[in-house]
């Protein structure tokens, strides 16, 4: 169980990265159980210290995994003009010195 940020911060430092972990959250008192990865863990754990620092709400749970996913789709979009562009040149030239 999770009573503040240091105890996040101890989980953190405990994990390997790229390791799922399991989270529970406990919204309106119905637990949500959700896998994550360490990366979305810091985020979280970043968005709890800012609220609380700032007296803010909170932002809704699922606004995170919202903008990994968007961030994911960007940056496939991002590379799919240049690595078109490479995929249609030969390998002889695209080697050769000049």
């Amino acid at each position: 169980e999770i009573e503040s940020v240091r105890d996040i911060i101890e989980i953190i430092n405990q994990t390997e990265p790229g390791i799922e972990i399991t989270l529970a959250v406990l919204r309106d008192g119905k637990e949500l159980t959700i896998g994550v990865t360490l990366g979305a863990i810091l985020t979280i754990a970043f968005s709890i210290v800012l609220t609380s620092s700032f007296n803010m709400p909170t932002m809704a749970w699922y606004y995170t995994p919202l903008g990994m996913i968007a961030l994911i789709l960007i940056g496939q979009v991002a590379v799919l003009g240049p690595s078109s562009g490479a995929a249609r040149t030969e390998p002889a030239i695209a080697t050769r010195s000049i």
